[in-house]
């Protein structure tokens, strides 16, 4: 590949990473799950995230939220489906973990920045 056909994908690939970044609606996650999973999810002071869950097959579904100090901000579940709001009170990398329950159960999670 010569130099110039690499800088022009280089710079392509950026600018859609960027354009991901500071566009949009401002959706984090939206996948169904039949695992408990983690997202790292790099929040600003002062912003509010949405979380909304829907237990689709199984007996519940569980999330939490732990700040950058590892903190716990958020412990909830629902054996249907909820909405759940968090209002980010210190910038930086925040861990939501969302867990069907039994393990092998569908669940969808939807994130977003209000």
């Amino acid at each position: 590949m010569n130099r110039r056909a690499l800088l022009g994908t280089v710079a392509a690939t950026s600018l859609t990473a960027v354009a991901g970044c500071l566009g949009g609606d401002g959706e984090l996650v939206d996948e169904t799950i039949s695992e408990g999973m983690i997202y790292d999810l790099s929040l600003e002071e002062g912003t509010t995230i949405v979380i909304e869950l829907e237990n689709v097959d199984g007996d519940a579904v569980s999330v939490s939220l732990r700040d950058p100090d590892g903190g716990s901000v958020l412990g909830e579940a629902t054996e249907s489906s909820d909405t759940f709001e968090y209002d980010v009170e210190e910038s930086g990398e925040y861990q939501l973990q969302v867990t069907p329950v039994p393990e092998g159960a569908e669940a969808s999670v939807t994130v977003t920045e209000a």
